[in-house]
């Protein structure tokens, strides 16, 4: 029997793209901006060759682009897409990394390596185009599967890493793509003094360290309710707003 995956009506009146399949206008301007700075990049270099050479260009390019827009879009679904066994998804946050640095730093190195990329798939296909200057099926093979790798890799591994990670408040616990922590897993919680609008989560005994997430300020006041009801906690200084989590039992809230 397959579950469903809920979303409540709080996810949806403050989440515009809440679906999963709406992009905000800034990630629009970024794609479209660095869409405009490729074709310059490439636009004098692709006049200068062959036109057996430019043929080869042209489909390579357009694989790259088609398999990349399409990995990319099944990587953002599953990106906003929470587990149905976490149950009814409330709010989406923001995963931070625990240093901030971090995050520009992935993002400026995905941005090279997209680029380095591009330019090295693209020598490497001008080159195969010389070699089989005739256009032999070897040589529409190699663009092929070139273009195709190419799209793959950008589409679920570097443009990604350009976007903001998502993250999303459920019935059973946080959920993102790549960590789930139920409530009953919890020791504690705390907004960071020194990164306004930062939570905190600490889950016992994790080797990968404790949860940071960026909630907007209209949604705070609800999230710690909501924290504070689903973990049983009992604040005892609320102008600290530290909280620790009182033992559960280790399966109470697990996704079944």
């Amino acid at each position: 029997m397959k579950t469903k995956l809920v979303m409540s009506n709080l996810l949806r009146d403050n989440s515009d793209d809440a679906t999963g399949v709406r992009f905000r206008l800034p990630a629009l301007l970024a794609a479209m901006s660095l869409l405009a700075l490729l074709a310059a990049l490439a636009g004098p270099y692709f006049r200068r060759q062959s036109l057996e050479v430019q043929q080869s260009l042209a489909a390579y390019w357009t694989l790259t682009l088609v398999i990349g827009a399409s990995s990319f879009v099944r990587r953002w679904r599953a990106m906003m897409t929470p587990n149905p066994l976490m149950g009814c998804a409330h709010w989406r946050v923001t995963l931070l990394r625990r240093r901030p640095w971090r995050d520009v730093a992935v993002r400026v190195g995905a941005l090279a390596l997209i680029l380095l990329w591009l330019s090295s798939g693209t020598r490497h296909v001008t080159m195969l185009s010389d070699r089989f200057a005739s256009g032999t099926t070897l040589q529409w093979l190699g663009v092929a599967a070139r273009g195709i790798v190419m799209g793959v890799i950008l589409g679920y591994g570097l443009l990604p890493l350009l976007l903001k990670r998502s993250a999303f408040l459920c019935e059973r616990g946080v959920w993102s793509l790549r960590r789930e922590v139920v409530w009953s897993k919890l020791s504690a919680w705390r907004w960071e003094t020194d990164r306004p609008g930062v939570l905190r989560l600490t889950e016992r005994l994790a080797p990968r360290g404790d949860l940071l997430l960026a909630v907007p300020a209209e949604l705070r006041d609800a999230v710690e309710a909501f924290i504070r009801e689903k973990t049983e906690l009992t604040i005892p200084d609320p102008k600290a707003r530290v909280a620790v989590v009182q033992e559960a039992d280790d399966g109470e809230g697990e996704a079944v």
